[in-house]
């Protein structure tokens, strides 16, 4: 037969989900927890949370058969939010989500140091409220003693990817919405990283959402019951993985989601951009392909 077992780790929750090698839904389980909100404007979440949330629903999904028929797994989640690791790949703080307003106050620096019009051109963004680099540069402001200790920065579903396979990669998706890469270029951008007194050396390899990441591991299998030696899927963000699932991979189509957020997404075949940043424009989870997309950040939080 062969099966697929694929992970999302939302903001609220972790989607598990296994399908046959034909599409077809064998298995599939959501763990919700909640946003550690310590102050007005700020939103965290302990990785433990994910990592637990995904054992166990690893425990309810994976039958003697499922195990025996398991072939690749893959990884999906929220975009920007920002997971730091000290030297021992152990998470230094609570995760800040990408819901979270700190960064905001740490814009202005960015485009300054960068240039307004350098930042553009390099990450076809300006710079944004909520991306992995504001909370980075937050942190070095504000928590010194955490930054000096940070090796490693990536996002949640990475973090499940990499306690699946000991391997420290990131995916194009992911950096695009960490603002530290080239996105026409779809390579990390040295300049920013020099421009913004960062070390380039917290970031993994890149690798495109299809390519393996890794394999599962021994300590993996000791801790989940999952077969050692499965290939992990690199994956990405959710908004740009979604576009796959729903076709929308050609130029002229669009699919819209409400998560916790709403969005609006378009796959492209040559860089989009907006000067006014009313939209952002990743790296497409097709290789040689960007995305657009337009958020609303609190549509299904609100209603739920």
């Amino acid at each position: 037969m062969g099966c697929i077992l694929s992970f999302d780790v939302g903001t609220t929750g972790l989607k598990t989900i296994v399908i046959s090698q034909e599409g077809r839904i064998l298995k599939h389980c959501n763990i919700e927890y909640g946003i550690v909100q310590e102050q007005e404007g700020f939103a965290e979440q302990d990785p433990a949370v994910w990592w637990d949330a995904a054992v166990k629903s690893m425990q309810i999904v994976l039958t003697g058969e499922i195990r025996k028929e398991l072939r690749a797994i893959g990884v999906s989640g929220q975009f920007q939010s920002l997971v730091m690791l000290d030297q021992n790949f152990n998470p230094l703080r609570k995760a800040i989500l990408w819901c979270d307003h700190r960064g905001e106050e740490i814009l202005p620096e960015i485009t300054n140091m960068v240039g307004g019009e350098k930042l553009f051109s390099i990450t076809a963004n300006p710079a944004l409220s909520g991306s992995s680099v504001s909370f980075l540069l937050w942190v070095k402001r504000y928590e010194p003693h955490i930054y000096e200790q940070c090796r490693h920065i990536m996002l949640p579903h990475e973090y499940i990817r990499f306690r699946l396979t000991g391997e420290c990669v990131t995916d194009v998706t992911s950096a695009s919405s960490m603002q530290l890469l080239n996105v026409p270029e779809r390579t990390w951008s040295r300049e920013l990283f020099r421009k913004l007194n960062l070390d380039d050396k917290i970031t993994g390899p890149l690798l495109e959402c299809g390519e393996i990441a890794g394999r599962t591991t021994a300590r993996a299998r000791q801790e989940t019951g999952i077969p050692e030696g499965i290939p992990v899927i690199a994956g990405g963000g959710d908004s740009v993985v979604s576009a796959v699932g729903t076709g929308v991979i050609r130029e002229g189509s669009c699919f819209t989601s409400i998560g916790t957020s709403g969005i609006i997404c378009t796959n492209t075949d040559r860089i989009r951009t907006d000067r006014k940043g009313r939209v952002n424009t990743y790296c497409s989870a097709v290789p040689g392909k960007w995305a657009v997309i337009t958020c609303s950040i609190t549509s299904g939080f609100a209603l739920k």
